[in-house]
């Protein structure tokens, strides 16, 4: 109860706001509509390695493999990808590595656990990559008091 209190007062001061045009939003963490009808979301037969879009005139069977991971072979075994690293998702992807912008992560992470979830089972471990050190410091660190957007 205390928290929904809380959760009141924080959005009167700071209401829910696309997390890409900053357009008041009913909820936290969203795309307003429009933000969300130019989000490249990655749908259909995928490279089973790397995720990306197979583009075939027919049907993909399971377990098909683009050409770049065929010439190239990855250090993984299975991966996917939410959304093509281009036009309004790729705005997002550096706003949230390079403008200090970790509300992002909580609707990008929604979006990546419905692009896995095929590949997510019991055993199923998954490793954040960190950043390196030299590329920490040129950021802003997570613990620092968070400035509001405009």
């Amino acid at each position: 109860m205390k928290l929904q209190a809380f959760q009141t007062a924080l959005h009167a001061i700071y209401p829910p706001q696309c997390i890409l045009c900053r357009t008041g939003l009913d909820r936290d963490h969203a795309l307003c509509g429009p933000c969300w009808r130019a989000m490249p979301f990655i749908d259909g037969p995928v490279c089973d390695c790397c995720g990306t879009p197979i583009l075939t005139a027919g049907f993909a069977a399971a377990n098909d493999i683009c050409q770049t991971c065929q010439s190239h072979p990855r250090p993984w075994g299975q991966g996917r990808a939410a959304l093509l690293y281009q036009g309004s998702a790729r705005r997002l992807v550096l706003s949230f590595k390079h403008a200090d912008r970790p509300d992002i992560a909580t609707g990008a992470a929604r979006w990546m656990a419905r692009a896995a979830r095929e590949l997510v089972g019991p055993d199923t471990v998954l490793v954040p990559i960190p950043l390196h050190w030299r590329r920490r410091l040129s950021r802003r660190p997570i613990f620092w008091p968070l400035k509001p957007h405009r």
